[in-house]
């Protein structure tokens, strides 16, 4: 069943509903389904470059996951709350800056901004991306640190943002005993400093715990500001109120 978006105006303040059309006209542009998902990774990248937070993409992004049926054009399936292909799309933009060796503040800002946006959504339900936030927590925390303190700045500040958005969601993945196939296993694994457990383990999220222990009280030593530690202290309570 097909269905009208209108009614959804209502619900959502004047920036949300200025995203909004933008996505569900996106969404509902005739044309193969690999382009609109395309496209929509195109403008959440285009929205989340100026702010950090993307409250509105988020809200406005969450509504029309909210709508009952399929998406016009599309026939029966995929349905609204599927937003087809978004996943597949958004790792293939996931294109870390910290991993030049140069000093990139403008795209550190672009790189917390998208992260922020995708922690935020996935603290609504969407969780087809359970890869993007362990890459971070493993270049963060499962690596040794980057002499580049501006870069490890930003690879902690990342990390940090997904466990304060997603903690209750990433320990209940960690705590899975989901057996993982090879490619996944792969593509989950542990970094150099963490070899030896299992992609999804709570042994792995204790590992992660530490390592923001220790990342805080080096912080003089690596560079990072009393802003990352506090972020990292958040993140450490949020960890505590996970798992409890």
């Amino acid at each position: 069943m097909e269905i009208s978006l209108q009614s959804v105006d209502i619900d959502l303040m004047d920036s949300e509903r200025a995203v909004f059309k933008v996505l569900k006209a996106t969404l509902e542009y005739p044309t193969d389904v690999r382009v609109k998902a395309q496209k929509l990774a195109d403008d959440i990248n285009f929205f989340c470059k100026s702010r950090i937070g993307n409250i509105d993409e988020v809200q406005a992004l969450d509504s029309l996951r909210q709508r009952d049926g399929a998406i016009p054009g599309y026939g029966e399936s995929p349905s609204w709350k599927d937003l087809p292909n978004l996943s597949f799309c958004a790792r293939e933009k996931w294109l870390d800056p910290t991993n030049d060796d140069e000093e990139l503040s403008e795209e550190f800002t672009k790189w917390k901004n998208l992260n922020s946006f995708l922690a935020r959504f996935t603290r609504t339900g969407f969780v087809p991306w359970l890869t993007l936030p362990i890459w971070q927590l493993r270049s963060a925390l499962e690596e040794p640190p980057l002499e580049n303190g501006s870069a490890m700045g930003c690879r902690v500040w990342v990390a940090t943002e997904w466990i304060i958005q997603c903690a209750d969601i990433l320990f209940q993945a960690m705590n899975s005993k989901e057996e993982l196939d090879k490619n996944t296993a792969r593509a989950l694994s542990t970094g150099s400093l963490c070899e030896g457990k299992a992609p999804l383990s709570v042994e792995r999220w204790e590992f992660w715990k530490k390592r923001f222990s220790e990342l805080a009280t080096d912080a003089g030593g690596l560079s990072l500001s009393e802003d990352i530690k506090t972020r990292i202290s958040d993140a450490l309570k949020s960890m505590d109120a996970a798992k409890a």
